[in-house]
């Protein structure tokens, strides 16, 4: 599971995702490249948990250019 997305795991170190805080270190990368503001982020780790938000920032990372606004990440 950790490391299921492809474009992913090539941010990881080494190519390869070995726990979840690489997982969730990656997200922190992510998060400013797609848009999703500081206080947005927050605000989906508060509501989905720390894990599910990455897994949601990396679903939409996957996604790429058929997402039409990454930046506008809601969590509720």
């Amino acid at each position: 599971m950790l490391d299921a997305c492809e474009g992913w795991r090539d941010l990881a170190k080494g190519g390869s995702i070995r726990n979840w805080r690489d997982f969730l270190g990656i997200a922190e990368i992510v998060r400013p490249m797609l848009g999703v503001s500081p206080s947005a982020w927050r605000e989906a780790v508060e509501v989905m948990g720390d894990k599910q938000a990455a897994i949601t920032l990396a679903a939409i990372y996957q996604r790429g250019e058929a997402v039409a606004s990454p930046g506008a990440i809601c969590a509720t």
